[in-house]
C-alpha cells in the first residue's frame, strides 16, 4: 500500500489560532473531518500532531508540526524518515501572501518564495521538488508589515474565502 503525507503548515499555540500563518492548519483539520481520519495525536519523535488512514490503495498521514513555522522542515524530515518515504510522498499546504486570497495553487515543485515555512522544509529535504498546495491570503490592499499581517486573525470575509478555497480540496491533492 502507498503511503502519502501531507502536511499543514502553521504556528501553534493559541495566539495564532486563526491567524492567516495557519492555514495549512486549517486545511489539515478540514480534510481529517471531511474523510473522517481519527483524532491527532502528538508525537514528540515526529515533531508534530498526528493522524492517518487508508483511502483507496494509499495511507494517507495528516501532519500538522508542533514547532514554529520556520522550523516546520524538521517535522516534514523527521515523518519522512520514520516512514520511510521520499520527497515525491508529501504535500505541503500552506498560505501564500503572493496569491489572491480565495484561491489556491497546486504545484509540484518551485522555490519557497517569501514563505519561512516552506524555506525550512525545502532546506531540510535537501530539494525543492515537494508538491504543496498554496492557500492565497493576499489582500486587495497594500500592507506595510508583512510579519503582522499573516500572524493576525483572519476577518469574517477572509475566514469565508479561505473556507471555500478548503472546501474544494479532494484527496488526492493532486487534482485539486
Amino acid at each position: 500500500m502507498n503511503k502519502h503525507i501531507i502536511v499543514g503548515l502553521g504556528n501553534v499555540g493559541k495566539e495564532y489560532d486563526m491567524t492567516r500563518h495557519n492555514a495549512g492548519f486549517l486545511a489539515v483539520d478540514a480534510l481529517a473531518e471531511r474523510y473522517g481520519f481519527p483524532k491527532f495525536t502528538h508525537d514528540t519523535s515526529l515533531h508534530g500532531w498526528v493522524s492517518g488512514m487508508p483511502l483507496g490503495d494509499t495511507v494517507y498521514l495528516l501532519v500538522k508540526p508542533d514547532t514554529l513555522m520556520n522550523r516546520s522542515g524538521m517535522a516534514v524530515q523527521a515523518a519522512l524518515q520514520y516512514y520511510k518515504l521520499e520527497p515525491a510522498d508529501v504535500t505541503i499546504i500552506y498560505d501564500d501572501i503572493d496569491i489572491p486570497l480565495g484561491t489556491m495553487r497546486f504545484r509540484e515543485s518551485g522555490s519557497a518564495g517569501t514563505h519561512n515555512g516552506m524555506r525550512s522544509v525545502v532546506q531540510e529535504m535537501g530539494t525543492d521538488a515537494v508538491a504543496r498546495v498554496r492557500l492565497g491570503i493576499k489582500p486587495d490592499h497594500p500592507i506595510t508589515d508583512l510579519s503582522a499581517f499573516v500572524l493576525g486573525r483572519l476577518s469574517g470575509p477572509e475566514m469565508t474565502a479561505l473556507s471555500q478555497v478548503i472546501d474544494e480540496l479532494r484527496l488526492p491533492l493532486e487534482r485539486a
